[in-house]
């Protein structure tokens, strides 16, 4: 029987669905949050929601099951939630922190690399 509402799935079921050799389909866990199974068997996490300020439809990734486990998945579409409450777009905010760690990352490269010139000249 089937649960309205939220955190409908269980750690079983998600493990134990099964690919439609004849098309791809969506198991909901409530809240949003969806397992994608592929005709070929992979299981991926969708979170659905609406951008802020364009009010349109988006389905954003969440990763593949079994790297990102069903409570995983569940503690993410929460935080995502607090975002949009906030007026933020998951999406956006995510393309963000990706620049803002890869900015990091150049920044770390670029000090080692000066020091070993600097100290090859010396």
């Amino acid at each position: 029987m089937a649960t309205r509402g939220i955190n409908k799935l269980s750690a079983l079921q998600v493990k134990k669905a099964k690919p439609d050799p004849d098309k791809m389909y969506k198991l909901s866990d409530g809240g949003n949050l969806y397992l994608r199974i592929d005709q070929s068997g992979s299981k991926y996490w969708i979170f659905n929601y609406t951008r802020p300020f364009l009010a349109k439809r988006n389905d954003l990734s969440l990763g593949t099951y079994p790297e990102v486990s069903l409570d995983d998945a569940r503690t993410i579409r929460d935080e995502y939630k607090k975002l949009i409450k906030q007026g933020i777009d998951p999406a956006m905010e995510r393309i963000e922190t990706k620049s803002q760690k890869q900015k990091e990352a150049e920044n770390t490269f670029r000090i080692v690399a000066e020091a070993w010139l600097y100290k090859r000249e010396l």
